[in-house]
Parts: structure tokens; sequence; C-alpha cells
């Protein structure tokens, strides 16, 4: 049986909040193992979608790379973020023995792979740890990530100021990779995952390479209300609103929509 470090692997990254979760179970829905449905939560209620090992393994991560500074206001280390933009990927070498643990196993043949917004900071790492991986970012306007990371309730992101500075962070590194990559790689509006199968399957198919059949699939358990337009906070000062919508506007250039479009 191969070692998944020699499968074709499909890596589903991107900010969070921009709609990875449904992208990641509507493939799993076209017969692609990322994992299973992962944690449920009352504003994830189909699940994240996530395989839960990868996802420890970031976050042993980023606390091996934070460990012993203080996480203030304007931080939030489970994410990679900091003000000052301080994540170093080399750190990745702290879970390398366990990434290459991970992707010895042999527990199956074809396509599999993982979906973690994290894994947007270190994709360079596990793309070159991989024999042939591939790349999906999802994204998703800013004003609506930053709505929908101000509906998880009290905390950190009742600041509308810093879900910005995080999206952008995130997205930064979703264009410097796409730009630079020669691994099959492509970058979706998250809204793809609720549109109807063949949309999703096109992209799979045409852009990375992977054989996925829509005939019979359903999106219908996810619910299409996630991607509601969501109206940009007036208390997010102008320098933020616009640095935001400037990147938006490169990422959406690059962006596949749900009917198979790219704005230009």
């Amino acid at each position: 049986m191969p070692s998944r470090r020699a499968r074709p692997a499909l890596i589903v990254a991107g900010m969070h909040r921009s709609g990875t979760s449904v992208v990641s179970l509507a493939i799993q829905q076209l017969g692609i193992d990322l994992g299973g449905a992962g944690d449920r939560s009352p504003h994830n209620p189909e699940g994240y979608g996530e395989d839960l090992e990868v996802v420890a393994l970031h976050r042993r991560l980023f606390r091996a790379a934070f460990e012993g500074s203080e996480e203030r206001a304007g931080h939030h280390h489970d994410w990679g973020y900091d003000p000052d933009e301080t994540f170093d990927a080399a750190s990745f070498g702290h879970i390398e023995e366990e990434v290459d643990a991970f992707l010895d196993r042999g527990d199956g043949d074809g396509p599999w792979g993982w979906k973690d917004p994290r894994t947007t900071l270190v994709l360079d790492q596990w793309t070159a740890a991989l024999d042939d991986p591939r790349v999906l970012h999802v994204v998703r306007r800013p004003a609506e990530v930053a709505a929908s990371m101000a509906a998880l309730g009290e905390g950190p992101w009742q600041d509308p100021v810093l879900p910005h500075r995080i999206w952008r962070y995130y997205n930064r590194h979703v264009l410097r990779f796409a730009r630079r990559t020669s691994v099959p790689c492509a970058i979706v509006h998250g809204s793809i995952g609720v549109a109807p199968p063949a949309a999703l399957a096109s992209v799979l198919r045409s852009r990375l390479g992977l054989d996925v059949d829509p005939t019979g699939v359903a999106f219908d358990h996810i619910r299409a209300d996630r991607f509601a337009g969501s109206a940009p906070r007036g208390d997010l000062p102008t320098r933020d609103r616009i640095a935001s919508e400037l990147l938006w506007r490169r990422l959406d250039r690059r962006a596949i929509r749900p009917d198979g479009s790219i704005r230009r």
C-alpha cells in the first residue's frame, strides 16, 4: 500500500471563515478523503471538514513558534498571527518528525489530503514534503469574513480591525504562493462549495488533475446561507478598509467563481 507521501495529495487552504469547511465537505462528497467531518460547533454544524491530526500538528507548531511571547490584544497565536507578523515558517522544523510519521503511513490508495487554514502559512514546507501535492485556496470578501468571525461571540473578534489584519496576512500568503509555485494550484470563491457539484468538480479536474465525478452528488446538506452578503462594519479605520479592498481586488481577479468564470 503506498504511503500518503507518494499519493496525490490535495491541500485545502485559505483564511479561516472563508468557506474552507464548506469546500472541504463538498470535496469529500466528491470522493476525496480529507479526514472526515472533524469537530462540529454551532457555527459549523455540518463539521469543519478537518483532519484533526493535522490541526493538532499545526497547533503544536504555532505554540512552539510563539513560545515565550505574550498573547496580548491584537495577537492570535493559534492562527499564527501577531501584529509584527513574526511567525517564521522555518519553525516547521519543530514538527518535522511528526510530519514524516504522518506522511509515511500507508492507509489507502488514490488521492487524499486535508483542510486546515493554518496550512496557508507553511505551504512551502508541506508541498516540499509531498511527492504529488495540489493546492486549493479558498477566498471570501474581507467584510464577510470579519462578520463571520464577529458572529463567533465575545472575544477578540469583536475588534473590527483584527479580523481584517489577519485576513490580509493569510491572503498575502495565498497570492505569494500562487504566484511563484510550480505545484498545481487554484484559487476559488468559497461559495463554490454550495454551488452545483459540477462547478467544483470542474476545478478539481481541469486545474488540479483530480479525477472526480459529480454524477449523483448533491451538496444540499450544506447551508447555502453561509455566504449571504455582509455589510462592512462602519467603525473600521479607512486605512484598513482600503488595504483590505485593494488586496481583495487582486484575489478576485484570480479566483474562480461558482459559474467557472474569473473576473478580469
